[in-house]
Protein backbone atom coordinates (compact mmCIF):
# COMPACT_ATOMS: atom_id res chain seq x y z
CA UNK A 1 0.00 0.00 0.00
CA UNK A 2 0.97 3.64 -0.49
CA UNK A 3 -0.50 6.54 1.03
CA UNK A 4 0.45 10.54 -0.66
CA UNK A 5 -0.14 14.04 0.22
CA UNK A 6 1.13 16.86 0.34
CA UNK A 7 1.86 19.37 3.85
CA UNK A 8 4.25 21.91 4.84
CA UNK A 9 5.57 19.00 7.35
CA UNK A 10 9.18 17.91 8.50
CA UNK A 11 8.62 14.47 9.51
CA UNK A 12 11.91 14.46 12.32
CA UNK A 13 10.72 10.29 12.67
CA UNK A 14 8.29 7.73 11.55
CA UNK A 15 7.78 4.07 13.06
CA UNK A 16 6.51 1.22 11.61
CA UNK A 17 6.82 2.58 8.15
CA UNK A 18 8.84 3.67 5.33
CA UNK A 19 8.45 7.73 4.47
CA UNK A 20 9.94 9.66 0.93
CA UNK A 21 9.29 13.33 0.45
CA UNK A 22 9.45 15.23 -2.97
CA UNK A 23 9.10 19.26 -1.74
CA UNK A 24 6.14 19.04 0.20
CA UNK A 25 4.84 15.50 -1.41
CA UNK A 26 4.92 12.84 1.08
CA UNK A 27 4.79 9.16 0.39
CA UNK A 28 3.83 6.11 3.41
CA UNK A 29 4.68 2.84 3.01
CA UNK A 30 4.47 0.44 4.97
CA UNK A 31 7.75 -1.69 6.51
CA UNK A 32 8.75 -4.83 7.55
CA UNK A 33 5.63 -5.12 10.08
CA UNK A 34 3.07 -2.85 8.21
CA UNK A 35 3.62 -3.76 4.44
CA UNK A 36 0.28 -5.95 4.56
CA UNK A 37 -3.38 -4.38 5.13
CA UNK A 38 -6.41 -7.52 5.35
CA UNK A 39 -9.33 -6.50 4.34
CA UNK A 40 -10.70 -4.49 6.71
CA UNK A 41 -8.03 -3.96 8.75
CA UNK A 42 -5.86 -1.39 9.86
CA UNK A 43 -1.92 -0.59 10.41
CA UNK A 44 -0.96 1.96 12.92
CA UNK A 45 2.20 4.58 11.83
CA UNK A 46 3.88 7.20 14.66
CA UNK A 47 5.59 10.22 13.81
CA UNK A 48 7.11 13.03 15.14
CA UNK A 49 7.29 16.43 12.90
CA UNK A 50 7.28 20.07 12.80
CA UNK A 51 4.96 21.97 10.52
CA UNK A 52 1.20 22.17 10.03
CA UNK A 53 -0.66 19.44 9.85
CA UNK A 54 -3.45 18.42 9.59
CA UNK A 55 -4.84 21.42 8.08
CA UNK A 56 -2.46 21.60 5.30
CA UNK A 57 -2.21 18.74 4.16
CA UNK A 58 -4.50 17.96 1.08
CA UNK A 59 -4.46 16.16 -2.40
CA UNK A 60 -4.00 12.79 -0.84
CA UNK A 61 -4.47 9.67 -2.30
CA UNK A 62 -4.10 5.60 -1.38
CA UNK A 63 -2.88 3.62 -3.85
CA UNK A 64 -3.61 6.13 -6.71
CA UNK A 65 -7.11 6.34 -5.58
CA UNK A 66 -8.57 9.62 -4.03
CA UNK A 67 -9.05 9.83 -0.38
CA UNK A 68 -9.47 11.64 3.09
CA UNK A 69 -6.72 12.42 5.19
CA UNK A 70 -7.58 12.95 9.35
CA UNK A 71 -5.24 12.45 12.43
CA UNK A 72 -5.74 11.64 15.97
CA UNK A 73 -2.91 12.49 18.82
CA UNK A 74 -2.33 15.15 20.51
CA UNK A 75 -1.14 18.46 19.68
CA UNK A 76 0.96 20.30 22.23
CA UNK A 77 1.95 23.49 22.91
CA UNK A 78 5.41 24.30 23.65
CA UNK A 79 6.04 25.26 27.23
CA UNK A 80 7.14 28.53 28.56
CA UNK A 81 10.82 29.57 27.28
CA UNK A 82 10.93 26.22 25.13
CA UNK A 83 11.38 27.06 21.36
CA UNK A 84 8.25 27.96 19.89
CA UNK A 85 6.88 29.32 23.34
CA UNK A 86 6.26 32.62 25.22
CA UNK A 87 9.28 33.57 26.18
CA UNK A 88 10.00 33.52 29.47
CA UNK A 89 12.89 35.76 31.54
CA UNK A 90 15.87 34.17 31.17
CA UNK A 91 18.29 33.35 34.29
CA UNK A 92 22.19 33.95 33.53
CA UNK A 93 24.97 31.87 34.93
CA UNK A 94 28.06 33.67 35.43
CA UNK A 95 31.03 32.09 33.54
CA UNK A 96 28.89 30.33 32.03
CA UNK A 97 27.14 31.51 29.23
CA UNK A 98 29.54 31.30 26.76
CA UNK A 99 29.29 28.62 23.22
CA UNK A 100 31.71 26.40 25.09
CA UNK A 101 29.52 25.67 27.95
CA UNK A 102 26.97 23.86 25.76
CA UNK A 103 24.63 24.11 28.33
CA UNK A 104 26.26 22.46 31.06
CA UNK A 105 28.57 23.21 33.99
CA UNK A 106 31.78 21.24 34.73
CA UNK A 107 33.49 21.04 38.27
CA UNK A 108 35.79 19.17 39.97
CA UNK A 109 35.40 17.51 43.35
CA UNK A 110 35.79 20.55 44.80
CA UNK A 111 33.31 23.17 45.85
CA UNK A 112 32.79 25.88 42.99
CA UNK A 113 30.62 29.03 42.93
CA UNK A 114 28.28 30.66 40.31
CA UNK A 115 26.79 33.91 40.47
CA UNK A 116 22.78 34.07 39.26
CA UNK A 117 21.01 36.83 37.70
CA UNK A 118 17.58 37.42 35.32
CA UNK A 119 18.13 39.17 32.54
CA UNK A 120 14.53 40.30 32.88
CA UNK A 121 12.08 41.78 34.90
CA UNK A 122 11.88 39.28 38.31
CA UNK A 123 13.54 38.91 41.85
CA UNK A 124 16.82 36.80 43.15
CA UNK A 125 15.15 34.21 44.73
CA UNK A 126 16.42 31.05 43.33
CA UNK A 127 15.74 27.56 43.93
CA UNK A 128 17.95 24.27 42.42
CA UNK A 129 17.07 20.73 42.07
CA UNK A 130 19.87 18.38 41.11
CA UNK A 131 18.25 15.10 39.03
CA UNK A 132 20.94 13.21 40.42
CA UNK A 133 21.64 14.16 43.97
CA UNK A 134 24.06 11.81 45.01
CA UNK A 135 26.35 13.23 42.12
CA UNK A 136 26.81 16.61 43.90
CA UNK A 137 25.93 19.09 46.45
CA UNK A 138 24.65 22.01 45.59
CA UNK A 139 23.23 25.04 47.71
CA UNK A 140 23.49 28.85 47.32
CA UNK A 141 22.57 31.94 48.85
CA UNK A 142 19.78 33.54 46.69
CA UNK A 143 22.04 34.75 44.13
CA UNK A 144 25.09 32.67 44.52
CA UNK A 145 24.91 28.73 43.28
CA UNK A 146 27.57 26.74 45.00
CA UNK A 147 28.37 22.75 43.79
CA UNK A 148 30.54 20.45 45.34
CA UNK A 149 31.33 17.78 43.16
CA UNK A 150 30.73 14.18 45.32
CA UNK A 151 31.99 11.73 42.25
CA UNK A 152 32.12 11.60 38.68
CA UNK A 153 29.20 11.65 36.29
CA UNK A 154 26.23 14.08 35.17
CA UNK A 155 23.10 15.35 36.14
CA UNK A 156 20.72 17.59 35.42
CA UNK A 157 19.70 20.79 37.11
CA UNK A 158 16.83 23.20 37.38
CA UNK A 159 16.82 26.68 38.36
CA UNK A 160 13.95 28.47 39.34
CA UNK A 161 13.48 32.75 40.41
CA UNK A 162 10.27 32.33 42.74
CA UNK A 163 9.03 35.49 41.35
CA UNK A 164 9.24 35.77 38.25
CA UNK A 165 8.68 32.04 37.45
CA UNK A 166 11.70 31.66 34.84
CA UNK A 167 13.23 28.09 34.78
CA UNK A 168 16.91 27.06 32.89
CA UNK A 169 17.49 23.76 32.68
CA UNK A 170 21.60 22.98 32.48
CA UNK A 171 23.43 19.66 32.74
CA UNK A 172 26.12 19.56 35.54
CA UNK A 173 29.32 17.06 34.22
CA UNK A 174 31.28 16.48 37.38
CA UNK A 175 35.34 15.34 36.81
CA UNK A 176 36.57 12.62 37.72
CA UNK A 177 39.44 12.84 41.01
CA UNK A 178 41.87 13.24 38.40
CA UNK A 179 40.26 15.58 36.36
CA UNK A 180 38.99 13.47 33.25
CA UNK A 181 35.89 13.78 31.71
CA UNK A 182 33.34 11.17 33.17
CA UNK A 183 32.21 8.59 29.78
CA UNK A 184 29.54 6.11 30.81
CA UNK A 185 28.76 5.77 34.36
CA UNK A 186 30.15 2.56 36.91
CA UNK A 187 26.95 1.24 37.29
CA UNK A 188 24.75 -0.65 34.69
CA UNK A 189 23.80 2.86 32.96
CA UNK A 190 20.14 2.89 32.13
CA UNK A 191 18.59 4.62 28.97
CA UNK A 192 15.47 5.34 26.84
CA UNK A 193 14.18 6.42 23.29
CA UNK A 194 13.16 9.97 23.43
CA UNK A 195 12.51 12.67 20.35
CA UNK A 196 13.03 16.25 20.95
CA UNK A 197 9.36 16.68 21.24
CA UNK A 198 8.06 19.45 23.99
CA UNK A 199 6.66 16.37 25.46
CA UNK A 200 9.84 14.38 25.76
CA UNK A 201 11.45 17.06 27.04
CA UNK A 202 9.09 17.89 29.50
CA UNK A 203 8.96 14.67 30.50
CA UNK A 204 12.77 14.32 31.43
CA UNK A 205 12.83 18.35 33.02
CA UNK A 206 9.54 16.89 35.46
CA UNK A 207 12.32 15.71 37.62
CA UNK A 208 12.13 16.12 41.61
CA UNK A 209 13.49 15.10 45.00
CA UNK A 210 13.26 12.08 46.57
CA UNK A 211 11.19 8.93 45.75
CA UNK A 212 9.15 11.25 42.64
CA UNK A 213 12.55 11.19 41.32
CA UNK A 214 13.13 10.38 37.56
CA UNK A 215 16.17 10.31 35.27
CA UNK A 216 18.31 8.33 33.00
CA UNK A 217 21.64 8.25 32.04
CA UNK A 218 21.14 7.72 28.45
CA UNK A 219 18.26 8.86 25.56
CA UNK A 220 19.03 7.91 21.71
CA UNK A 221 17.06 8.72 18.77
CA UNK A 222 17.93 7.22 14.85
CA UNK A 223 19.81 8.57 11.94
CA UNK A 224 18.31 6.99 9.29
CA UNK A 225 16.85 7.22 5.68
CA UNK A 226 20.47 7.11 3.69
CA UNK A 227 22.80 9.38 2.95
CA UNK A 228 20.44 11.27 0.63
CA UNK A 229 17.47 12.35 1.73
CA UNK A 230 17.88 11.02 5.74
CA UNK A 231 18.22 12.35 8.92
CA UNK A 232 20.56 15.40 7.59
CA UNK A 233 17.39 16.79 5.98
CA UNK A 234 15.01 16.58 8.70
CA UNK A 235 15.22 20.21 10.45
CA UNK A 236 15.45 23.65 9.68
CA UNK A 237 19.58 23.64 9.03
CA UNK A 238 21.33 20.76 7.43
CA UNK A 239 22.01 18.04 10.83
CA UNK A 240 19.92 19.91 12.95
CA UNK A 241 18.22 16.82 14.19
CA UNK A 242 21.60 15.81 15.61
CA UNK A 243 22.46 19.38 16.75
CA UNK A 244 19.44 19.85 18.97
CA UNK A 245 19.84 16.73 20.19
CA UNK A 246 23.26 17.04 21.67
CA UNK A 247 22.23 20.46 23.40
CA UNK A 248 19.25 19.28 24.99
CA UNK A 249 20.66 15.87 26.06
CA UNK A 250 22.96 18.01 27.38
CA UNK A 251 21.11 20.36 29.46
CA UNK A 252 19.38 17.41 30.78
CA UNK A 253 22.22 15.73 32.23
CA UNK A 254 21.98 12.84 30.03
CA UNK A 255 24.55 11.41 27.46
CA UNK A 256 23.36 11.41 23.47
CA UNK A 257 23.13 7.90 21.47
CA UNK A 258 22.52 7.53 18.37
CA UNK A 259 21.51 4.23 15.94
CA UNK A 260 23.35 5.11 12.68
CA UNK A 261 21.15 2.94 10.45
CA UNK A 262 21.99 4.44 6.95
CA UNK A 263 23.12 1.46 4.71
CA UNK A 264 19.03 1.18 3.73
CA UNK A 265 17.41 4.67 2.66
CA UNK A 266 13.82 3.89 3.32
CA UNK A 267 12.22 0.26 3.21
CA UNK A 268 15.50 -2.40 4.54
CA UNK A 269 15.98 -5.93 3.04
CA UNK A 270 19.02 -8.15 2.37
CA UNK A 271 18.80 -7.38 -1.18
CA UNK A 272 18.32 -3.57 -0.29
CA UNK A 273 21.74 -3.37 1.76
CA UNK A 274 23.90 -5.57 -0.28
CA UNK A 275 23.23 -3.65 -3.77
CA UNK A 276 24.19 -0.31 -1.88
CA UNK A 277 26.99 -1.98 -0.27
CA UNK A 278 28.20 -2.60 -3.62
CA UNK A 279 27.48 0.37 -4.82
CA UNK A 280 30.44 3.18 -5.21
CA UNK A 281 28.48 6.02 -5.73
CA UNK A 282 26.18 4.97 -2.69
CA UNK A 283 28.97 4.46 -0.20
CA UNK A 284 30.73 7.55 -1.56
CA UNK A 285 27.64 9.27 -0.29
CA UNK A 286 27.50 7.06 2.98
CA UNK A 287 30.89 8.14 4.08
CA UNK A 288 30.55 11.24 3.54
CA UNK A 289 27.50 11.83 5.34
CA UNK A 290 28.88 9.53 8.07
CA UNK A 291 32.08 12.27 8.21
CA UNK A 292 29.28 15.18 8.52
CA UNK A 293 27.78 13.75 10.85
CA UNK A 294 30.94 13.13 13.17
CA UNK A 295 32.05 16.87 12.34
CA UNK A 296 28.76 18.23 14.11
CA UNK A 297 29.50 15.92 16.78
CA UNK A 298 33.08 17.09 17.30
CA UNK A 299 31.70 20.83 17.06
CA UNK A 300 29.00 20.38 19.69
CA UNK A 301 30.65 18.13 22.25
CA UNK A 302 34.37 18.29 21.43
CA UNK A 303 35.38 16.60 24.58
CA UNK A 304 32.48 14.56 26.04
CA UNK A 305 30.80 10.93 25.37
CA UNK A 306 28.33 10.59 22.65
CA UNK A 307 27.21 7.25 21.46
CA UNK A 308 26.73 5.51 18.28
CA UNK A 309 25.17 1.99 17.78
CA UNK A 310 26.11 0.96 14.35
CA UNK A 311 23.55 -0.45 11.44
CA UNK A 312 21.55 -2.88 13.08
CA UNK A 313 20.22 -5.73 10.87
CA UNK A 314 23.14 -4.88 8.64
CA UNK A 315 25.53 -7.80 9.43
CA UNK A 316 21.93 -10.06 10.28
CA UNK A 317 20.78 -10.14 7.06
CA UNK A 318 24.29 -10.96 5.32
CA UNK A 319 24.66 -14.20 8.18
CA UNK A 320 21.29 -15.48 7.59
CA UNK A 321 21.62 -15.22 3.76
CA UNK A 322 25.44 -15.09 2.67
CA UNK A 323 26.49 -18.36 3.55
CA UNK A 324 29.98 -17.06 3.92
CA UNK A 325 31.79 -14.94 6.26
CA UNK A 326 31.81 -10.83 5.27
CA UNK A 327 35.13 -11.26 4.14
CA UNK A 328 34.48 -12.76 1.51
CA UNK A 329 31.12 -10.85 0.79
CA UNK A 330 31.88 -8.22 -2.40
CA UNK A 331 32.19 -3.80 -0.82
CA UNK A 332 32.72 -0.84 -2.60
CA UNK A 333 35.01 0.20 0.65
CA UNK A 334 37.42 1.70 -1.73
CA UNK A 335 34.76 4.61 -1.99
CA UNK A 336 36.41 5.94 1.38
CA UNK A 337 39.24 6.10 -0.96
CA UNK A 338 38.26 7.95 -4.08
CA UNK A 339 35.77 10.41 -1.54
CA UNK A 340 39.15 11.66 -0.15
CA UNK A 341 38.26 10.64 3.31
CA UNK A 342 41.20 8.70 3.94
CA UNK A 343 44.57 8.48 1.68
CA UNK A 344 45.91 5.31 0.47
CA UNK A 345 49.73 5.11 2.14
CA UNK A 346 48.81 7.01 5.15
CA UNK A 347 45.37 5.28 5.87
CA UNK A 348 45.37 1.40 6.59
CA UNK A 349 44.29 -0.21 3.34
CA UNK A 350 40.82 -1.82 3.80
CA UNK A 351 39.78 -4.54 0.92
CA UNK A 352 36.22 -4.51 -0.86
CA UNK A 353 35.00 -6.37 1.38
CA UNK A 354 31.79 -6.33 4.26
CA UNK A 355 34.85 -6.66 6.93
CA UNK A 356 36.68 -3.98 5.02
CA UNK A 357 33.77 -1.48 4.85
CA UNK A 358 32.90 -2.85 8.73
CA UNK A 359 36.49 -2.22 9.74
CA UNK A 360 36.77 1.02 7.55
CA UNK A 361 33.92 2.94 9.09
CA UNK A 362 35.64 2.04 12.92
CA UNK A 363 38.65 3.93 11.78
CA UNK A 364 37.11 6.53 10.46
CA UNK A 365 35.15 7.46 13.53
CA UNK A 366 38.16 6.53 15.84
CA UNK A 367 40.41 8.92 13.60
CA UNK A 368 37.87 11.79 13.29
CA UNK A 369 35.88 11.88 16.88
CA UNK A 370 37.73 9.84 19.31
CA UNK A 371 35.37 10.29 22.01
CA UNK A 372 32.52 8.94 20.30
CA UNK A 373 31.80 5.80 21.74
CA UNK A 374 30.44 3.07 19.49
CA UNK A 375 29.85 -0.77 18.56
CA UNK A 376 27.71 -2.52 16.22
CA UNK A 377 24.65 -4.37 16.35
CA UNK A 378 24.57 -8.38 16.43
CA UNK A 379 21.29 -10.32 15.70
CA UNK A 380 20.29 -13.07 17.48
CA UNK A 381 17.72 -14.22 14.91
CA UNK A 382 20.64 -14.03 12.04
CA UNK A 383 20.95 -17.58 11.92
CA UNK A 384 22.61 -20.36 11.09
CA UNK A 385 25.99 -17.66 11.45
CA UNK A 386 28.93 -19.19 11.10
CA UNK A 387 28.39 -22.81 10.21
CA UNK A 388 26.15 -24.06 12.69
CA UNK A 389 22.50 -25.40 11.30
CA UNK A 390 20.06 -25.86 14.61
CA UNK A 391 17.08 -23.29 12.79
CA UNK A 392 16.10 -21.04 15.28
CA UNK A 393 12.38 -20.57 16.25
CA UNK A 394 10.17 -17.93 15.23
CA UNK A 395 9.83 -17.37 19.19
CA UNK A 396 13.41 -17.13 19.50
CA UNK A 397 17.20 -18.52 20.40
CA UNK A 398 16.15 -19.14 24.13
CA UNK A 399 12.97 -20.86 23.28
CA UNK A 400 14.91 -23.99 22.23
CA UNK A 401 15.36 -24.91 25.36
CA UNK A 402 11.53 -25.54 25.31
CA UNK A 403 11.65 -27.49 21.85
CA UNK A 404 14.41 -29.85 22.88
CA UNK A 405 14.72 -29.68 26.53
CA UNK A 406 16.88 -27.97 29.06
CA UNK A 407 20.28 -30.14 29.10
CA UNK A 408 20.17 -30.21 24.85
CA UNK A 409 18.59 -26.61 24.22
CA UNK A 410 21.02 -24.78 26.58
CA UNK A 411 24.03 -26.61 24.95
CA UNK A 412 22.31 -25.75 21.39
CA UNK A 413 22.03 -21.89 22.23
CA UNK A 414 25.90 -22.02 23.89
CA UNK A 415 27.14 -23.32 20.15
CA UNK A 416 24.61 -21.10 18.55
CA UNK A 417 25.51 -17.73 20.54
CA UNK A 418 29.37 -19.16 19.79
CA UNK A 419 28.81 -19.28 15.88
CA UNK A 420 26.56 -15.51 15.97
CA UNK A 421 30.12 -14.42 18.30
CA UNK A 422 32.36 -15.84 15.67
CA UNK A 423 30.67 -14.03 12.46
CA UNK A 424 30.34 -11.02 13.87
CA UNK A 425 34.11 -10.75 15.18
CA UNK A 426 35.30 -12.03 11.84
CA UNK A 427 33.55 -9.53 10.45
CA UNK A 428 35.55 -6.80 11.96
CA UNK A 429 32.66 -4.92 14.52
CA UNK A 430 35.93 -4.96 17.60
CA UNK A 431 38.35 -3.26 15.06
CA UNK A 432 39.68 -0.01 15.56
CA UNK A 433 38.64 0.85 18.99
CA UNK A 434 35.05 -0.27 18.73
CA UNK A 435 33.63 -0.23 22.56
CA UNK A 436 30.52 -2.70 22.73
CA UNK A 437 27.53 -4.40 20.66
CA UNK A 438 24.28 -4.15 20.76
CA UNK A 439 22.30 -7.41 21.08
CA UNK A 440 19.02 -7.50 19.26
CA UNK A 441 16.41 -10.05 19.83
CA UNK A 442 13.64 -9.35 17.65
CA UNK A 443 13.73 -5.47 18.07
CA UNK A 444 14.66 -5.43 22.01
CA UNK A 445 18.45 -3.72 22.31
CA UNK A 446 20.73 -4.25 24.96
CA UNK A 447 24.65 -3.76 25.48
CA UNK A 448 26.31 -7.35 25.52
CA UNK A 449 29.80 -6.99 26.58
CA UNK A 450 32.51 -4.82 25.71
CA UNK A 451 35.68 -6.66 23.49
CA UNK A 452 38.62 -7.28 26.30
CA UNK A 453 37.00 -6.78 29.33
Amino acid sequence: WTLEFEAELNVQSLWNGVITKSGNRITLRGDGTTAGIDAGGTVNLGFTAEGRFPAAAHNCRFNGQTCELSVSGEMQLPAPGAPGGPAAPAIRIERADIPETAGQLTVGQSEKTFQLQTSGPGGNEFTVTLSNPALARVGGDGTTLTIQGLKPGRAGLRIEEKKSGAVRFTGLRVLTPDGKVPELPEYLALGSVSEDTAEHLSFWESFAPGPRNKRVDIRYIYLNGGPVQGWHTWGATPGSRLVNYIRNSRRLGIIPFFVWYNIPEGAESYEVVTRHVKDEAYLTAYFKNLKFALELVNRESPDDTVGFVLEPDFLGYLAQNEGRPAAEIPAATHAIYTSGLLKRGEDPAFPDSVKGFVSAVNYLIRKVSPQVYFGWQMNLWASPAGGWTVKIPTRGVIQLTRDMGIEQGRAAIRREAQAITRYYLEAGVASHGARFLSIDKYGLDAVGFEPGA
